[in-house]
């Protein structure tokens, strides 16, 4: 929540020069409003996302390897609906999360079952605390932050001269709001959650096998 409201500032910083008085409230329901919109829209699309990724259902014999591991981590966590399972084909080791989504590598499918099991309950943490759609829902609400901060990176870069200091003289607070507010603050949020799915992975008994992978 914290970082959300951060990440509105960029709006208020975009119709600072276009209103008065009641520029903090107009910034914070368009930003709002356009990160809902953007987190909206990727919930509808994630499937094709993720098939443009080249991501897959499993196979028969991935699902027979797979399920009896899902089932034990989902009954020890006590989870009722699974989110979809779906597999990558990169030969590292590695797990992501979608809103909707799992996905495993292949790689990661033929670890054993205690290591897979530690895995799988990292990313199922990180699936019922909805970090992927708070992320998701940041990024949309940051967008013209980002948007500004690639801008002045680009005048700077190719413009050259004039415009470059131009940039720079104008787009200085989306810079600064960028690299010492919001990066540090996604940074340190990002390690809360990773720390926090962890913790959960060990308190259901799978601290092992998430060691083991950690250390490989």
């Amino acid at each position: 929540v914290g970082l959300a409201v951060v990440s509105l500032l960029a709006w208020l910083y975009i119709l600072t020069t276009a209103y008065h008085g009641r520029t903090l409230i107009v910034s914070m329901v368009c930003g709002l409003a356009f990160g809902i919109l953007i987190t909206l829209i990727s919930l509808i699309c994630e499937p094709m996302t993720l098939r443009m990724h080249g991501y897959r259902r499993l196979s028969q014999r991935e699902r027979g390897r797979f399920d009896p591991v899902l089932k034990d981590v989902s009954t020890k966590m006590k989870l009722g609906r699974m989110p979809r399972i779906l597999v990558s084909d990169s030969l590292d080791i590695g797990a992501w999360t979608y809103p909707r989504s799992l996905v495993f590598t292949r790689r990661t499918l033929q670890l054993e079952h205690f290591e897979l099991a530690g895995i799988v309950a990292h990313e199922l943490e990180h699936w019922r605390r909805g970090d992927a759609t708070t992320a998701t829902l940041v990024r949309g609400c940051a967008a013209p932050l980002a948007l500004l901060t690639n801008l002045q990176y680009v005048c700077m870069r190719y413009g050259g001269g004039w415009v470059g200091i131009i940039a720079m003289l104008v787009l200085w607070p989306a810079v600064v709001l960028s690299r010492f507010v919001v990066a540090p603050i996604v940074g340190i949020e990002s390690r809360k959650r990773e720390y926090a799915c962890d913790a959960a992975a060990v308190k259901n008994g799978f601290g092992p096998g998430l060691l083991k992978v950690l250390e490989e």
